[in-house]
């Protein structure tokens, strides 16, 4: 594909006009590494924090301390500038320190989630020639560090650290990074070809996103650290703070509505990413869990405009953004700040550009598009990554010349087809291949259908993705046998699927059939197929009637639970033994269930505790056994609900401060 360099003066008008926006969004940058910028921020403001937790404050001056440490001890292990370092740790203030001392020894680092099988870790690792492995105390013992040199960070972090109070090391480590353009980190994203791709994002990258001017109104002082490290939501969430200032929030476990709430209402954080999955689940379960909040980014999918309205009428002194960027052009690219009255029939838009990016709409000979065409979204800029590890072909198809810019320069084809409204702002509108997201995780249906059929009992797969305006949705499969007459075992096929692929890559349901049916094309007709997984699921099960020992009282907290599943699952009829994910739910409705859950009973129940009990009975029983051996469920309204949790809450503060006190 070449561009046509024939231009009419509709197309240079056009061009000007555009050039405008973006010598506007165009601002000087410092040349500069993130370890130098962080070390600005520890001159100007040593004792300012930089890391909280709930244990613990974390000024700049000691977080800088711990990083040195550890940079040290990465330097004695060979870890030398280029090299790539992999990171397998909880999310904690020692991962923010680990993160910061791999950059300063001059290394990239390569985030690992451990919620990915080995195997897909084993391929992250290989493609990104890692050699070392980063580790904390509940990772030590993964299966990961039997086959890589592996370093416990949050040891080496505390050896030999003062004590608390006491001054704080001045011995600087410095900075040993190539440059601005040598690697900061390496993220993956779902690759066509069955293996996961590399993204390689480097200092400049992040530095020009850091220091965007959106940044600098007040409201990102204190952000939140929630998102996996290995999720490129996780730039904004720690250098925008590092870099300017501001103060990393860590999350210790699960950003649910009573976290935000006890984390927002409490001043403790200003803002927060979340993705369009997620903030559609509050929005619908829990709006004022986010009152307390001066900004709220959201995206990675369509924004669904009924959720904006909810959260904006419950929290009236909140704004919202719509932020979008693919992992290639470093988290956000363009954003688009959400009038306060969105019509609810319109969608959101994604906005303009962000500093130092330029986004051009362009057709399939790479002409700029009219104001209300249709083209495919291409970012150039700072933001831009230097493409992808050990694949040239690959970034050389995505990464193209810049055909607008300077000599040089490099724009992304993101795939992403978008129209350019009257006012400029930008209206997604679908993709230019099969490509497609759900619950923000990008997803090629070519990599799970690479996996699929590479099981010695399937000879094809094809993957069908049914989506919903809150942008979640469900993956299904459907296998034709190797041999003729042999039938495998779905169930054992998912398992076949889970040991290679991460959990949200896993279709819920996979269907066996002798054949495949064909359109006049001869390609796969997926209408036919989509039409006959409907048909399969038009009856489900009706409720279960409750067994003889069940107390009427349990029976009514049965229907009232499984009022609350319909609601977030959207079928009607449900078995009180059905499990919550096998009837399509996920980890983000499961977030939409708990606030509806605590809110209708008046209980605090932990949100990884629904894991565990993830049918109607266990979760009727559980909550009646927290509402007292001899008290029915206790639901909003009544004063026993008031009381409850007036006493939780005063015994948790008893608790905390005895804590402290202790410390």
């Amino acid at each position: 594909m070449t561009a046509d360099t024939r231009q009419g003066p509709q197309q240079r008008d056009l061009g000007f006009q555009l050039r405008q926006e973006w010598d506007d969004a165009a601002t000087l940058l410092p040349e500069a590494t993130v370890p130098e910028l962080f070390a600005r921020r520890v001159a100007e403001e040593p004792g300012a924090i930089a890391v909280e937790t709930d244990d613990e404050e974390i000024s700049y001056a000691r977080l800088d301390a711990r990083t040195d440490r550890l940079a040290r001890r990465l330097v004695e292990q060979g870890v030398a500038p280029g090299d790539n370092v992999a990171v397998l740790m909880r999310r904690s203030s020692d991962l923010v320190a680990a993160l910061l001392a791999v950059a300063k020894a001059g290394a990239a680092f390569v985030p690992l989630s451990a919620r990915d099988p080995v195997t897909r870790m084993h391929a992250v690792v290989a493609g990104s020639g890692c050699r070392l492995l980063l580790v904390d105390e509940t990772t030590q013992d993964h299966e990961m560090t039997s086959h890589l040199a592996y370093l416990r960070a949050d040891a080496e972090i505390g050896a030999d650290a003062p004590p608390r109070g006491a001054p704080v090391e001045t011995d600087p480590f410095g900075d040993r990074t190539a440059g601005p353009e040598a690697l900061l980190y390496i993220m993956h994203t779902s690759g066509s070809t069955g293996a996961p791709k590399g993204v390689a994002v480097t200092h400049r990258n992040v530095v020009a996103f850091a220091l965007d001017r959106i940044w600098r109104s007040g409201d990102h002082n204190r952000i939140l650290f929630h998102s996996p490290h290995a999720f490129d939501a996780s730039t904004y969430e720690l250098w925008v703070p590092l870099l300017t200032g501001g103060t990393v929030v860590v999350a210790a476990g699960q950003a649910d509505a009573a976290l935000l709430r006890r984390l927002g209402g409490a001043g403790r954080i200003t803002s927060l990413w979340l993705g369009a999955g997620l903030f559609g689940a509050l929005a619908e379960a829990d709006p004022e869990c986010l009152a307390g909040l001066r900004q709220v980014w959201t995206g990675g999918d369509v924004v669904p405009p009924a959720a904006v309205a909810r959260v904006q009428s419950a929290c009236p002194g909140l704004t919202v953004y719509d932020g979008y960027g693919p992992t290639e052009t470093t988290t956000f690219a363009t954003r688009h700040r959400i009038a306060r009255i969105h019509p609810e029939d319109r969608p959101v838009p994604i906005g303009g550009p962000m500093d130092n990016t330029r986004v051009y709409l362009l057709d399939d000979r790479l002409r700029l598009t009219e104001p209300g065409e249709s083209g495919q979204v291409y970012v150039a800029g700072d933001g831009v990554a230097r493409g992808y590890v050990s694949q040239p072909g690959l970034t050389a198809r995505r990464f193209l010349p810049d055909i607008f810019g300077a000599p040089g320069g490099r724009m992304y084809a993101t795939g992403d087809v978008a129209r350019r409204e009257p006012d400029g702002s930008l209206n997604l509108l679908g993709r230019a291949d099969n490509q497609f997201k759900i619950h923000g995780f990008r997803i090629e249906p070519g990599e799970i259908e690479s996996v699929l059929a590479g099981h010695p009992e399937v000879s094809r797969a094809v993957l069908l993705v049914s989506k919903t305006p809150d942008g979640s949705g469900h993956l299904a499969a459907v296998v034709v046998p190797a041999a003729p007459g042999r039938r495998p075992d779905p169930e054992a096929l998912r398992g076949y699927l889970a040991d290679r692929l991460p959990a949200h890559m896993v279709p819920a349901r996979i269907v066996v059939r002798a054949g495949l049916p064909l359109t006049a094309h001869d390609k796969v007709d997926h209408r036919i197929l989509m039409s006959e997984l409907a048909a399969a699921d038009a009856g489900p099960a009706a409720p279960t009637a409750p067994t003889a020992p069940e107390t009427a009282a349990t029976a009514e907290t049965m229907a009232r639970v499984a009022e609350l599943w319909s609601a977030v699952l959207g079928v009607d009829r449900i078995a009180v033994d059905d499990s919550f994910f096998d009837r399509g739910g996920n980890s983000l409705k499961l977030i939409g269930l708990h606030a509806r859950l605590c809110r209708t009973f008046g209980v605090d129940i932990p949100v990884q505790r629904l894991f565990e009990i993830s049918s109607i009975r266990a979760m009727a029983l559980y909550l009646q056994r927290a509402a007292g051996p001899d008290e029915g469920p206790v639901l909003v309204g009544d004063p026993r609900s008031v009381s409850a949790a007036s006493a939780r809450g005063a015994a948790r503060r008893d608790r905390i401060r005895a804590s402290r006190e202790h410390r």
